[in-house]
């Protein structure tokens, strides 16, 4: 009975001693997803820090070449585009090449004078900005209320238009705005 026990031991042991390597894998598994979790959440951190500080130059009215964001090469061979698409996307490589807050923080800086929300929603439009949303004025309007909300713009005390943060203009220069609302 003592060799039957001695038997039950060992093999429970071992199975136990089975259980503990896998946990022990499945551990350094975790860990080495971690890490390279850890190192990515670095590298987006790293990265939205530099778009922040292009966000804030465009506001200031720097000239800002976007650096491009340090990606896997893909395997793909890069196709050749024409001469036609070339003079195209340089014509449009200006707006496209901005996000619509960085447009929207630039068209408000541009304009001199406090915007409204509609006038914002024309002018980026009338710059070729393009959007699949159903519903661009409302895109424009919550894109606005978080640069408001980041101290990008801000409204001006009478709530009348929009105006960059270090300049508040007197409102009888509203009525020269050159951007025109359309009814």
């Amino acid at each position: 009975m003592a060799d039957l026990s001695l038997k039950s031991l060992q093999q429970r042991i071992a199975q136990q001693d089975t259980e503990l390597q896998r946990l022990r894998q499945e551990l350094e598994s975790r860990q080495s997803q971690f890490t390279s979790l850890n190192q990515r959440r670095q590298a987006l951190q790293a990265e939205l820090r530099q778009v922040e500080q292009e966000l804030i130059a465009v506001a200031e009215g720097k000239t800002v070449v976007p650096k491009a964001p340090q990606r896997v090469p893909s395997k793909k061979a890069p196709s050749k585009p024409s001469v036609a698409t070339k003079v195209a996307s340089s014509q449009a490589q200006k707006t496209a090449s901005l996000s619509l807050p960085a447009l929207i923080v630039a068209v408000v800086r541009e304009a001199g004078m406090p915007v409204t929300a509609k006038q914002l929603v024309v002018e980026v439009k009338k710059r070729g900005f393009r959007s699949k949303s159903a519903d661009f004025a409302k895109m424009v309007k919550v894109r606005v209320y978080d640069l408001v909300k980041r101290g990008l713009i801000k409204r001006t005390p009478d709530q009348s238009g929009l105006v960059p943060v270090r300049a508040f203009i007197s409102k009888h220069r509203i009525r020269d705005h050159p951007i025109k609302e359309r009814r």
